[in-house]
């Protein structure tokens, strides 16, 4: 398989629907030769990154209170 996915193929490999990549810029793409363009290991890179920040969110450091 060509290091380069066509949106279809990256959205199979992340399971989403083509769509959503399409409204997600911040999902790292390249433009070539007028076709966008999706690599396997920016797509890695970027989850990667992506799991770190929603691990972190919304948890409290503070240790529960002993009654």
């Amino acid at each position: 398989m060509s290091s380069y996915m066509t949106r279809d193929e990256a959205a199979e490999y992340l399971r989403v629907k083509p769509s959503w990549l399409r409204d997600h810029p911040e999902v790292p793409r390249v433009k070539l030769g007028g076709h966008i363009r999706y690599r396997r290991d920016h797509l890695d890179a970027w989850t990667d990154r992506q799991r770190v920040a929603a691990s972190t969110s919304g948890r409290s450091s503070r240790s529960r209170k002993k009654s």
